[in-house]
C-alpha cells in the first residue's frame, strides 16, 4: 500500500508538474500571440498626385486694353461681347509654359446673370451666342453653341491633354442690340474634371 501511496503521489506529481508546464507554456504561447496582436508600426508613405490645371480669363468689349471699364461705353459695339480665355498650364505662353497639366482634363463653361444683394439673379439673360476664335483679337470664328453652358465636347478640339500646353479662345456675344452692356451683369463659371483614364 505504501508503494501505491508513493505511486499515486508521483503521479500526482508528475500531473502537477505536467499541468504547470502547460499553464507556463499556455501562457507563453497567447503572451506573444497577444503581444504580436498589439504590436503598432509607425512609417511614412507618399504617393504623387497628378497635377489638374484648367483656368480661364474673362476680357469684356466694355473693358480698354488695361481691363478698365470703357465709360461712358463704346456705342459702336451693338452686341456686347466678351473673350474667354482658357488654358490648361501656368506660365506666359504655350511655348513657355512653367507648369502643365499633367493629366486629360474636360470642361464646362457656365455663364449666368449676376446674383443681387439677396442672393436673386439680377435680370433676364438674352440670348447669346458662343464662338471658338483663333485669337482674341480674331474679327470671325466659328459657331459652336447657342444660349448654352459651353462644354469642351462642343468644341472643334475637344479636351486638353496631359503634359500638352494649349490655350482655347472663345467669344460669347449677348444679341441684346446694344440696350444695355449685359457683360457688366453675367458670372462666369468653369467647371474642370480629370478624366478617367481607360
Amino acid at each position: 500500500m505504501k508503494s501505491s501511496l508513493k505511486e499515486n503521489k508521483k503521479k500526482s506529481i508528475f500531473m502537477l508538474l505536467l499541468t504547470l508546464i502547460m499553464i507556463v507554456l499556455l501562457s507563453l504561447t497567447f503572451g506573444i500571440a497577444y503581444a504580436k496582436y498589439l504590436t503598432s508600426v509607425n512609417g511614412s508613405a507618399t504617393a504623387q498626385v497628378a497635377d489638374m490645371i484648367c483656368k480661364m480669363e474673362i476680357k469684356s468689349s466694355s473693358e480698354n486694353a488695361s481691363g478698365q471699364v470703357i465709360s461712358p461705353s463704346d456705342k459702336t459695339i451693338i452686341n456686347p461681347y466678351c473673350i474667354v480665355t482658357v488654358k490648361d498650364y501656368d506660365g506666359a505662353s504655350e511655348s513657355n509654359p512653367g507648369k502643365i497639366t499633367e493629366t486629360d482634363v474636360n470642361y464646362v463653361i457656365n455663364v449666368t446673370p449676376k446674383k443681387d444683394n439677396n442672393g436673386q439673379e439680377s435680370f433676364t439673360m438674352p440670348a447669346y451666342n458662343w464662338y471658338e476664335i483663333a485669337s482674341p483679337d480674331a474679327e470671325s470664328g466659328t459657331k459652336i453653341a447657342t444660349s448654352t453652358a459651353l462644354s469642351s465636347s462642343s468644341s472643334t478640339k475637344g479636351n486638353f491633354k496631359n503634359k500638352v500646353a494649349e490655350t482655347r479662345y472663345y467669344k460669347i456675344v449677348f444679341l441684346n442690340s446694344g440696350e444695355q452692356d449685359i457683360t457688366r451683369h453675367v458670372d462666369f463659371e468653369l467647371k474642370a474634371v480629370q478624366v478617367k483614364p481607360e
